[in-house]
């Protein structure tokens, strides 16, 4: 007797043991849609956030890009004046050569200076008289 009784509580706890697996197994069912909802939140959350770096990158490049062609504008700009500058430098020295060299020597040419042509004939000659014009000096 101790054996069925043995048989029968085993069979019992096999069978409450189905059952119970069986309400697990609804359970789960029931509870898997709300494990989606909880697991997609924070991947809708993540790939949102990936979404807007991608467009901060997107910005950023735009903006790098940009700089690189004022970059390039710059040193054009800075290459074309320091071409001006040395056409400048160049003509500055040719004008200083021209009135530190060449001006007072034809200056001193026509005043009548030393190595001059004339002497100081316009202060030598007298004055012209009222009415009469340049013309008479010569």
């Amino acid at each position: 007797m101790i054996r069925r009784t043995k048989g029968a509580l085993l069979i019992l706890l096999g069978a409450l043991g189905m059952v119970l697996s069986a309400l697990g197994v609804i359970g789960v069912w029931r509870a898997s849609k709300d494990v989606a909802i909880v697991v997609d939140d924070p991947l809708v959350l993540l790939s949102d956030t990936l979404n807007a770096v991608a467009h901060s990158l997107d910005v950023a490049s735009a903006t790098l890009d940009g700089a690189a062609l004022a970059m390039d504008g710059l040193h054009t700009t800075t290459l074309d004046v320091s071409g001006t500058l040395s056409s400048t430098r160049t003509t500055l020295d040719e004008m200083a050569t021209l009135t530190g060299d060449d001006l007072p020597q034809s200056i001193g040419g026509l005043a009548g200076g030393p190595g001059g042509a004339g002497g100081n004939s316009n202060r030598d000659r007298p004055a012209p008289a009222w009415g009469t014009s340049r013309v008479a000096w010569r």
